[in-house]
């Protein structure tokens, strides 16, 4: 199984482009459903925070391209490709996992220790589980 991760953050991605990828809580599962559209992808899930969006997806088999990875983000924020590219960042394997644990432990947040993103990684998870 290959996981990757896709995102935008504070990190990379400009205030106005992060607001337009803002996911409603109670829009979490259907947005982490068309990440489940990709071939291949078995599980998914989205997370979406003030600062933040990223798209977790595991693949049986071989990963999609970069490409159709960065189109299933930029379909989140109804964005395209181009808008979306240059600011994205992209995790797989053994990777995507480590970022996951930053962003868990809030190591990749604005604020370093801020203890409000584990709470949001945990309910984006069961949102889209649900979902």
């Amino acid at each position: 199984m290959n996981l990757v991760v896709v995102g935008l953050s504070h990190k990379t991605a400009p205030v106005a482009l992060r607001e337009r990828f803002a996911v409603p809580d109670d829009a979490l599962g259907d947005a982490a459903g068309r990440v489940r559209l990709v071939d291949g992808c078995r599980e998914s899930f989205v997370v979406s925070t003030c600062n933040r969006v990223e798209v977790y997806a595991a693949f049986d088999g071989e990963r999609p391209s970069d490409d159709a990875l960065t189109d299933v983000l930029a379909s989140v924020g109804q964005a395209t490709r181009g808008q979306v590219s240059p600011h994205a960042y992209l995790h797989a394997g053994p990777e995507a996992v480590r970022h996951l644990f930053r962003v868990a432990c809030s190591l990749d947040s604005v604020v370093l220790g801020e203890d409000q993103i584990l709470a949001q990684v945990r309910d984006a998870f069961a949102r889209c589980e649900r979902a």
